[in-house]
């Protein structure tokens, strides 16, 4: 993955590589990302690649009446189309994250099919509450972008994450 300070969302800007699968395509791949002239690409990140076809988004967004807020719902490249999402004020407590889970439209995604197991929901609801903890404890941190979560054997697994600094100003 191609990054930078004026990088926020890297598949939008093709700065996702997949399948590399050698040291040969790894250097090819980091020098077509390297020589880019439409973007500029300051770092990389290579990492494993996490399959998996349900893909879900949690979030930070601090709210100028009520604080920090924790968004969860439907992620990957439908997200926008779908709108498929929830939102709760931090604290939240196990129940408020369960609850979260229980909200969206889609929630069946959540369930066992096609033989992919259920998500461990205990699993999401700490890393939910954890976003809350978060924001409730980084006055800095203005937002939290956190996608695609992949489902891996039922466990969530965060892929991709943006963190937003607020800038002084806003201090």
């Amino acid at each position: 993955k191609g990054s930078g300070e004026a990088v926020s969302h890297k598949t939008e800007l093709d700065l996702v590589a997949l399948n590399i699968r050698d040291e040969q395509g790894l250097m090819e791949t980091y020098q077509g990302l390297k020589n880019r002239k439409d973007v500029v690409v300051e770092e990389f990140l290579i990492q494993q690649m996490i399959t998996g076809n349900r893909e879900l988004m949690a979030g930070l967004k601090r709210d100028a009446q009520f604080g920090p807020c924790v968004m969860f719902g439907i992620g990957g490249v439908l997200a926008e189309v779908l709108d498929d999402v929830t939102i709760r004020v931090a604290p939240l407590s196990e129940f408020d994250a369960q609850d979260m889970m229980g909200d969206i439209r889609a929630k069946k995604i959540l369930d066992a099919f096609r033989g992919k197991p259920a998500v461990d929901r205990d699993a999401l609801a700490t890393l939910l509450m954890g976003l809350g903890k978060l924001g409730l404890e980084n006055e800095a941190v203005a937002e939290v972008d956190i996608t695609p979560i992949k489902l891996v054997n039922g466990k969530p697994v965060a892929v991709d994450a943006l963190i937003v600094l607020q800038s002084r100003s806003e201090e």
